[in-house]
């Protein structure tokens, strides 16, 4: 396992990278420093795109290869070609910030804001709000299942048209992904962290939602970023540490680490079962390997 490509000090981002996407063979990232950019898949600097004036909090590409980006000026800009052109438009403005995006697999876009509410579009077009009441930090979807969370608790809400239902509720705190088998289009496993942020618990996604793993201290440091991909499941914390691990014999093991040096790993982008690239405090990008 090592760190293979790291890009270069010149293009960074000033301060945080806050989320990464991947598109054709690129990797788009967005800052703090309200800059996006665009990097060829060994992390060569192509173009900046400003489209925003602050802090960005999320990225999201749907099929069609669209880019959505969310700002705390309270906006979702979308680029219908980011790798063509810089070209955008105004998908949603309001005075919450949106610190969540998500497209599911069917093509829909989900914007999670601080005041509870998840904005959904289909074809671009606002179809309904869910009014989850908490801050809406941590977000996935999944086969017209809702998983959200901030500082309390994963709720699960089950979309029926443009109603909702409440399923469970479970101890934790943001981020949330889900790994695993897949069947019947659900994934195997629920993650989210443990309320010291430090441990990873784990949720058999069905219809008891019961925690059949806590794996307390997961990270010395806070967890800034949990990612499933297939079977496994990527994480990293404020050191700069990336685990990858697996859920053997009803355990979540671990795998492999890798330690970036780059200050607090902001977040990860997983592209294969041993390949991810991860956004640092120091403004760059890393891609590490796995094998």
């Amino acid at each position: 396992m090592s760190i293979d490509k790291i890009s270069s000090d010149e293009y960074k981002h000033l301060g945080d990278v806050t989320s990464i996407v991947f598109l054709n063979d690129h990797i788009i990232s967005a800052g703090g420093d309200s800059k996006i950019k665009v990097w060829d898949k060994d992390l060569k600097f192509i173009k900046d795109i400003n489209i925003h004036e602050a802090y960005i909090y999320a990225l999201a590409i749907d099929k069609d290869g669209r880019l959505f980006s969310s700002s705390c000026d309270g906006t979702v800009k979308i680029i219908e070609k980011p790798l063509e052109s810089d070209e955008y438009s105004i998908l949603l403005k309001h005075d919450k910030e949106i610190e969540s995006l998500f497209v599911d697999e069917n093509n829909r876009l989900y914007c999670g804001d601080d005041h509870g509410g998840i904005s959904i579009f289909e074809n671009l077009k606002f179809k309904f709000m869910m009014n989850i009441v908490e801050h809406v930090k941590g977000l996935y979807v999944e086969k017209n299942f809702v998983y959200s969370l901030a500082q309390q608790d994963l709720s699960i809400h089950e979309l029926r048209g443009e109603k909702y239902l409440m399923k469970s509720s479970i101890p934790g705190m943001f981020p949330v992904t889900l790994f695993g088998d897949v069947t019947d289009g659900r994934s195997k496993y629920i993650a989210i962290l443990t309320k010291d942020g430090k441990g990873i618990s784990v949720i058999e996604n069905g219809k008891q939602y019961p925690i059949v793993d806590v794996c307390e201290s997961k990270h010395d440091m806070i967890i800034t970023s949990i990612k499933g991909f297939n079977i496994f499941l990527f994480s990293c914390d404020y050191s700069g540490k990336v685990v990858k691990s697996k859920m053997i014999d009803g355990k979540l093991k671990h795998i492999a680490s890798v330690i970036t040096n780059s200050g607090c790993a902001n977040c990860i982008q997983v592209i294969n079962d041993n390949l991810l690239f991860v956004g640092s405090s120091d403004g760059t990008i890393k891609r590490i390997n796995f094998k």
